[in-house]
C-alpha cells in the first residue's frame, strides 16, 4: 500500500517536473534566439512576446510528455525487479532524461521541410531516437541504483515541486533572469567610434544597368537608387564576368574568374576552402560579418555552394526565423502556408524582410567594432511561382504597360507558366521549332519588360527605406556602401528573353560606390570595370591590405580619384564564359570598343548560332551588337583571339597553384531545390 501511494505521488510529480524543465528549456532557447538573433523583433515588446511564447510552448509540452511518462509501468521499460520508493523514484526520474535526450536529438537532427528529399532520413534519425530513449532508461536506472546519495536527492526535488510556493519561486527566478537577459540586449549602450569602416555590399540580382533612370533609362524606375548615385562613385562601363548568379556573385566574393574558382553548377558545385573570400580576409582584421540573401540555402546563393565562408552570421530568406528556432511545428505551418499561396499566384517578395533583418543586425552591432554586411535579393529576378514571369506588390504596378491589346497571360496554352514559359521560348527558338515573333509580338515583349520595371522599382524602394535609416542611425559616414548587380536580363534584343547569352543587356550591370572620407559625390566613371575589382576596391578603401594573392581583380581606386582622369590605354580588359556547364568552353572578351564572343560546342550545337561560332561587335558604332564584324575586323580578331588564349593559359595555371589537385566538391540538392533552379533556368 505504502508503494502504491508513492507510485502515485511520484506520478502526480512527474507531469510537474516535466513542464518546469520545459520552462526552463522554453526560457533558455527563445532568450539565445532574441539575444543573438535580435534582427529577427521589431522592438522590445516584440522579444518579450516572443519569450512568452516559447515558454508556454515548451511549457505545455513537457507538461503532456510529462503525463505520457507517468502512464507507462517499470516493466515495460525492461526493468523486471519489484521497485522500492527509491527505485521508483529512479526510474521516473531515469525515464524523464531519456524523454528529453529523444527530443533533443530529434529538434536538433530533423529537418521538417514539407516535400523534402530528406524525409526518409529524418525518419531513420526519429526511430533511432525513440530506440535510443527505450534503451537509455533502464541503463540510467542501473547508473542510478549505485549511487545512494541520488535518492535523497531526487526526494527533495520531488517535494518541492509538490510545493507551490517553491514552484513559484523557481518559476519568478526564471521570468526575471530572461527579462534581465532581454533588457541587457535592448537597451546595452554602445561606444561611439569606429576603428575602420563599415562596409556594405548590396546585390540587387537581375538588376540591368540598361533598365535603371540612373544610366540613362527613360522610364522612372530606381528613384531612390538615384539619389544613392548622386553621394556615390558611379560606374558607367561596368560588367560582370558571368551571366549566371551563382559564378557571378562566387567571382565578385572571391575576385576570380568562374573558371578558376569554378563554382558554375547551380546543382552541385560548392567553393572550395582554399580559396580565400572577402569575408575571411574582412573576418581576419577585426570585423564582424553577417549576410542576408534570397532563397534556401541550396539556391544560387545559399551556403550549400560555400558562400557562408567566413560569414559569423548568414541567413536565408524565405526561411526567416526558422535557423534558430525549435518551434518545429510553427516552421511546418509556415512553409505550408507560404508555399500555398505562392503556388496560387501570390506575388512573394522578401526585399522588405532582407533589409529590416538587416537593419535590426546593425542595431544590435557594437559600435567600436566594424561590420561587413552582405546583401542580396531575387524580387526582379523572373518569378517561378506564379503566372506572371516578372511580380511586384500592385502599388508599383504604375509602370506596367497599360496600353497593352494583346492576349499573353504569362502562360502557354498547356498551362506552362512564368519564368518556366520564357525558358520555353527559349529553347523552341534556339532548336528552331518556332521563328521568334511566332511566339512574342513587340507588344508582348513591352508589356514583360514592363513587369519586369515594376519589380526594379519596388526594390528600389525597400533600397530607400534602408537607405534613409542608415542615414537616420548616422552609419553613412563611416561607411563604404555598394551596390551593383550579378547580371541583367534581356527582352528580345537578340531573340531571347531572361539572361541565357552574353550581350551588353546581360552582362552591364551597375556598380555605385558611396564612401565620403575618400570619394567624391556624384563622380562618374566611364572606364570599363569588372565584377572581380570590386573586392580589392573595398580592400583599399578600408585600408587593409593582406598577403592573399588569388585575387584576379584590381583596386579601382586610381578611377575614382584620378584629377584628370585616365587614358583609353589605362582601362581594363572584361574576359568571360566558362561559367556555366553548358558553356564550359564558351570564351568572351569586351574591351571599351569591342566585344568577342567564341560560342561553345554545346551552343554550336543549336541551329540558333548555326553561322556563328565566333562574334565580334563593334559595340562603339554597334552598342546593340546586331552587325558580327568577325570576317571584316580580321586584326582586331586576332588580337582579342591571343588575349583570350593568354587567359586561358593564367586561370588555369592560378587554379593550379591553389587547387593542385584538382579536386571539385560537389553538393548534393534536394528535389524541390531541384525543382526551383530548373524554373529559374540554371538547370536544364
Amino acid at each position: 500500500m505504502k508503494k502504491c501511494a508513492m507510485r502515485n505521488r511520484i506520478k502526480t510529480a512527474l507531469p510537474t517536473l516535466a513542464a518546469l524543465l520545459g520552462l526552463a528549456a522554453g526560457i533558455t532557447d527563445s532568450v539565445h534566439v532574441v539575444t543573438n538573433s535580435p534582427q529577427y523583433f521589431n522592438g522590445l515588446v516584440d522579444q518579450v512576446a516572443y519569450v512568452i511564447f516559447g515558454i508556454g510552448i515548451y511549457s505545455v509540452a513537457g507538461l503532456a510528455f510529462g503525463v505520457f511518462a507517468a502512464l507507462f509501468p517499470p516493466k515495460f521499460f525492461l526493468i523486471r525487479d519489484e521497485l522500492d520508493e527509491t527505485g521508483l523514484r529512479r526510474f521516473y526520474f531515469s525515464l524523464l532524461v531519456g524523454v528529453t535526450v529523444g527530443l533533443l536529438v530529434i529538434v536538433e537532427s530533423v529537418n521538417f521541410f514539407f516535400f523534402t528529399a530528406d524525409l526518409l532520413e529524418n525518419g531513420a534519425v526519429v526511430l533511432g531516437a525513440m530506440v535510443g530513449s527505450y534503451l537509455l532508461i533502464p541503463l540510467v536506472q542501473r547508473l542510478l541504483s549505485r549511487i545512494s546519495a541520488v535518492n535523497h536527492l531526487l526526494g527533495r526535488i520531488e517535494m518541492m515541486f509538490r510545493n507551490k510556493v517553491a514552484l513559484c519561486v523557481f518559476a519568478a527566478v526564471f521570468m526575471l533572469s530572461a527579462s534581465n537577459v532581454i533588457l541587457i540586449g535592448a537597451f546595452a549602450s554602445n561606444t561611439s567610434g569606429v576603428p575602420k569602416p563599415n562596409i556594405i555590399l548590396i546585390s540587387l540580382d537581375t538588376l540591368g544597368a540598361d533598365h535603371m533612370s540612373c544610366y540613362g533609362y527613360p522610364r522612372p524606375t530606381t528613384p531612390n537608387i538615384d539619389r544613392f548615385a548622386e553621394e556615390a562613385v558611379q560606374f558607367m562601363e561596368h560588367f560582370s564576368v558571368s551571366r549566371s548568379t551563382l559564378p557571378s556573385h562566387m567571382s565578385i566574393l572571391t575576385s576570380l574568374y568562374p573558371s578558376v574558382h569554378k563554382v558554375i553548377d547551380s546543382f552541385s558545385s560548392v567553393l572550395d576552402d582554399r580559396f580565400v573570400t572577402l569575408t575571411e580576409v574582412l573576418k581576419e582584421h577585426g570585423y564582424e560579418t553577417g549576410a542576408f540573401v534570397d532563397g534556401n540555402r541550396e539556391l544560387n546563393i545559399g551556403a550549400v555552394h560555400g558562400f557562408d565562408q567566413g560569414f559569423d552570421f548568414y541567413e536565408h530568406y524565405p526561411d526567416r526565423f526558422l535557423k534558430h528556432e525549435k518551434l518545429y511545428i510553427v516552421k511546418r505551418l509556415y512553409n505550408f502556408l507560404a508555399n500555398m499561396l505562392h503556388a496560387n499566384g501570390i506575388y512573394d517578395m522578401h526585399s522588405e524582410e532582407i533589409f529590416s533583418g538587416a537593419l535590426s543586425w546593425i542595431a544590435q552591432h557594437e559600435r567600436d567594432h566594424p561590420f561587413f554586411l552582405f546583401l542580396h535579393t531575387y524580387d526582379i529576378h523572373s518569378d517561378f511561382a506564379t503566372n506572371m514571369p516578372y511580380v511586384a506588390p500592385p502599388e508599383f504596378s504604375d509602370l506596367a504597360y497599360k496600353a497593352y491589346k494583346g492576349d499573353f497571360t504569362g502562360c502557354s496554352d498547356r498551362g506552362i507558366c512564368a519564368s518556366d514559359y520564357l525558358g520555353k521560348i527559349n529553347r523552341w527558338i534556339r532548336r528552331g521549332t518556332y521563328e521568334p515573333d511566332e511566339l512574342l509580338s513587340p507588344e508582348d515583349v513591352k508589356l514583360i519588360s514592363s513587369w519586369y520595371d515594376c519589380g526594379i522599382k519596388y526594390t528600389d524602394h525597400e533600397f530607400g527605406v534602408f537607405y534613409d535609416k542608415l542615414r537616420e542611425n548616422d552609419l553613412l559616414d563611416n561607411s563604404i556602401v555598394v551596390l551593383t548587380s550579378d547580371h541583367g536580363e534581356q527582352f528580345f534584343q537578340h531573340h531571347q528573353t531572361k539572361h541565357n547569352q552574353y550581350y551588353d543587356e546581360i552582362i552591364q550591370v551597375p556598380l555605385l560606390i558611396r564612401y565620403p572620407q575618400k570619394l567624391q559625390a556624384g563622380t562618374k566613371v566611364s572606364k570599363l570595370t569588372r565584377s572581380i575589382d570590386i573586392l580589392p576596391t573595398i580592400l583599399e578603401l578600408a585600408e587593409i591590405q593582406t598577403d592573399v594573392k588569388q585575387f584576379q581583380g584590381v583596386s579601382l581606386s586610381p578611377f575614382m580619384t584620378a584629377v584628370n582622369g585616365l587614358s583609353d590605354k589605362d582601362g581594363l580588359q572584361l574576359f568571360g564564359g566558362e561559367d556555366r556547364p553548358i558553356d564550359f568552353d564558351t570564351k568572351i572578351m569586351r574591351t571599351l570598343n569591342y566585344k568577342y564572343i567564341a560560342n561553345g560546342r554545346q551552343r554550336r550545337a543549336s541551329s540558333f548560332y548555326e553561322g556563328r561560332p565566333e562574334e565580334l561587335y563593334d559595340v562603339v558604332n554597334d552598342p546593340g551588337e546586331q552587325n558580327n564584324v568577325i570576317h571584316s575586323e580580321r586584326e582586331v580578331y586576332l588580337n582579342l583571339l591571343d588575349q583570350v588564349k593568354q587567359w586561358k593559359i593564367e586561370c588555369d595555371k592560378l587554379r593550379s597553384i591553389i587547387v593542385p589537385d584538382k579536386v571539385t566538391k560537389k553538393i548534393k540538392i534536394n528535389d524541390k531545390a531541384k525543382k526551383e533552379l530548373e524554373s529559374l533556368g540554371y538547370i536544364k
